[in-house]
């Protein structure tokens, strides 16, 4: 198991970038939960026993004004992993393609192609979204 690790480690790490970008969209987008609580409670415990139209509507913007910089945080965090997972996939797939094209006509014979390229079409969709489960 820790030789896989290793192994994926090697597709990811051209990445890190990225993956630290989406980590900060990602702390962000957590930050964005804290306020919404404490706007809720002052509309509900001061601006609306007071009946403070103005402190409402002030209240209100800013509550449409987070809840749209979260929804774009969410969008752009999701492109990045998005992506990142895509180009991962890809490489793995031309990877293990290149590798196919070395082994010798006999094992071809042994499994036969289009079990070959089922095979590598198949499991490289499940890490696809085994990786889009754990981003």
């Amino acid at each position: 198991m820790k030789n896989i690790k290793i192994y994926l480690y090697s597709y990811f790490k051209k990445y890190n970038s990225w993956l630290l970008f989406g980590g900060f969209l990602a702390l962000i987008q957590s930050l964005f939960l804290i306020p919404m609580p404490l706007v809720t409670r002052r509309i509900l415990d001061t601006t609306i026993v007071n009946k403070n139209l103005a402190e409402l509507l002030v209240l209100s913007i800013i509550i449409v004004f987070v809840l749209f910089l979260n929804k774009a945080v969410v969008y752009y965090k999701g492109l990045i992993f998005d992506r990142i997972n895509n180009k991962v996939i890809f490489d793995l797939r031309i990877d293990l393609l290149k590798k196919l094209n070395k082994v010798k006509i006999n094992k071809f014979k042994l499994f036969g192609i289009g079990y070959l390229i089922s095979r590598i079409n198949d499991d490289t969709e499940r890490l696809s979204s085994l990786f889009a489960d754990a981003f």
